[in-house]
C-alpha cells in the first residue's frame, strides 16, 4: 500500500530512559517498506491521538511513573484503559514493547488485550532467543518472565538464559485489530541487534497485512 502510515509511540519510564527508545523506532520505521509519519507522544496526548486512529501505537512505558510501587503513581487511568481497548477492537494495531507490558492490573482492558503480562526479571545475562523456525539470536539483557494465556494467541518467540526459559513473543488478533507484544530488549545493543530488528519488523508488517 503506498499511502503513508501513521505510527504514534509512547516511549520512556522511570526504569527505561526515553532517548534509546526513540532511536530504536526511528531505526526500525526507516526499514519498513511503508512510508511512515511517526509521532512520539505522551500520555496526557494519547486519549487524542488513540481518536484519530493512527495506523498503529508503540508502547513501550510501563504504568508506574516512579520508582516504587505505589498505586497513585500509575499513569494508566479508566479513561485511557478504555480507549486503548476501543482503539484496537475498532481496527487499530497495538505494539506493546519490553517495558509496555509491565505493571498494568490484571484487572485493565489494556491486560485483556494483550493476553500476557511481564512478571519478573532477574540481573541482566545472556538471553538466546528463539523463533518458531529454530533460527536464534542473542545479547545480554534482562530475561522477562511472562505469563501468557497461550491458547489465546500466537507464540513466535521463546527465551532462555541460566535463569530459566519463558515466552518472549505473541501476536493475536483482538476485535477488528491486531496486538503484538515483544519482550527484548532492555538497552540500546540489544534493541539495535540484528536480528532483532529483523524479527521485529516482520512482526510490525503482519499489522499491515490485510485483516
Amino acid at each position: 500500500e503506498s499511502f503513508m502510515k501513521k505510527v504514534v509511540s509512547i516511549l520512556g519510564d522511570p526504569y527505561h530512559p526515553h532517548e534509546p527508545l526513540v532511536q530504536f523506532i526511528q531505526t526500525i520505521l526507516k526499514q519498513l517498506p511503508q512510508k511512515t509519519y511517526w509521532k512520539d507522544s505522551g500520555m496526557e496526548e494519547l486519549g487524542k491521538e488513540l481518536g484519530d486512529k493512527p495506523d498503529l501505537v508503540i508502547l513501550s512505558k510501563e504504568n508506574r511513573l516512579s520508582l516504587g510501587d505505589a498505586v497513585k503513581n500509575m499513569w494508566l487511568t479508566k479513561e485511557l484503559d478504555h480507549a486503548l481497548e476501543n482503539y484496537v477492537a475498532e481496527g487499530g494495531n497495538l505494539l506493546a514493547l519490553h517495558s509496555g507490558l509491565s505493571c498494568y492490573p490484571e484487572t485493565s482492558r489494556y491486560h485483556q488485550l494483550l493476553k500476557g503480562r511481564f512478571v519478573h526479571h532477574p540481573k541482566q545475562t545472556q538471553v538466546t532467543y528463539q523463533l518458531t523456525d529454530g533460527t536464534s539470536f542473542s545479547f545480554y539483557d534482562e530475561h522477562y518472565f511472562t505469563q501468557v494465556k497461550q491458547e489465546e494467541t500466537e507464540i513466535f518467540l521463546r527465551s532462555f538464559s541460566i535463569y530459566g526459559e519463558s515466552l518472549a513473543a505473541w501476536r493475536h488478533s483482538y476485535g477488528k485489530g491486531k496486538v503484538l507484544c515483544y519482550t527484548p530488549a532492555h538497552s540500546l545493543a540489544g534493541m539495535l541487534e540484528d536480528m532483532n530488528q529483523r524479527t521485529l519488523i516482520e512482526n510490525i508488517l503482519w499489522f499491515f497485512e490485510s485483516k
